[in-house]
């Protein structure tokens, strides 16, 4: 189980599905399935949650083919674009200094993609073995 919150939001995984918790209203709902893949996957999908902001999260979610990246807000909103990796990535970390989130997919590879003028870059780190 994986758990952040942030003010009255809390963005709670189980191995399944994403939920968000509204603290001040004491209400649950699902967001978003950890994994959509259909077909059996040959590797432990595992739920993953940053905080983005005082009112947003970025949220992972495994297709069968790729992972989304999907920014959502404390009341479950989606917000920006939805990013796209080509592996699950093993770890994300925002920096708070630099503005910078961290994408490990394996060692290996380093590259950028800005993803808006308020969040300055996601650094991608990926395989090449």
């Amino acid at each position: 189980m994986v758990a952040k919150r942030v003010g009255k939001s809390l963005c709670i995984a189980d191995k399944t599905i994403y939920h968000m918790v509204d603290l001040h209203a004491m209400s649950i709902f699902q967001l978003l399935p950890v994994s959509q893949a259909v077909d059996p996957v040959p590797f432990e999908v595992k739920p993953s949650i940053t905080v983005i902001s005082p009112n947003e999260f970025l949220i992972l979610s495994w297709t069968g083919a790729s992972t989304l990246g999907v920014f959502v807000t404390g009341e479950g909103d989606p917000v920006r674009g939805t990013l796209e990796w080509s592996s699950h990535p093993e770890a994300i970390c925002k920096t708070t200094l630099s503005q910078k989130v961290y994408v490990l997919i394996n060692f290996g590879q380093v590259s950028t993609t800005h993803i808006s003028r308020r969040f300055s870059q996601i650094i991608l780190l990926k395989s090449t073995i």
